[in-house]
């Protein structure tokens, strides 16, 4: 468990910063596994994560970080709206290693579990950065 510390600043004569540890305490992991769970309409061009079951590897997902004891203090799978991939296949992102999967099906779980925690990657699922791009139409 870690405490929320809060700090805000005055500007003014010299900068003046007050730092509050607030009561409130919180679970911070080592990993996160966020995996996209966006549903666009159908006759979009980049499709949506939703559609290709990406419910079936989150759950994937949490089954392997809990098997492997993490899920207390090591690592965390969980759902996010979008991560703009979707055109990828089922989108999934492993911070802090900035790690981008694209294409993953539940049976991949247990192989991109086991390398995060050896600090590698799961080289046939990634998304290169140029395949990445920037596109706004979300």
């Amino acid at each position: 468990m870690r405490r929320f510390v809060a700090r805000s600043c005055e500007e003014g004569l010299g900068k003046r910063c007050v730092e509050r540890v607030s009561s409130v305490q919180f679970m911070v992991r080592d990993n996160y596994v966020f995996v996209c769970l966006n549903r666009r309409p159908a006759d979009h061009p980049k499709g949506s994560c939703a559609d290709k079951e990406s419910d079936s590897v989150l759950a994937a997902l949490k089954e392997a970080v809990a098997r492997r004891g993490l899920a207390k203090d090591r690592a965390r799978a969980c759902g996010v709206t979008c991560l703009d991939m979707c055109e990828h296949g089922v989108a999934v992102l492993v911070e802090p290693a900035h790690v981008m999967y694209g294409g993953v099906h539940p049976e991949h779980a247990s192989d991109i579990v086991d390398a995060m925690l050896r600090g590698e990657v799961v080289d046939a699922l990634v998304v290169a950065a140029s395949s990445r791009g920037d596109d706004e139409s979300r």
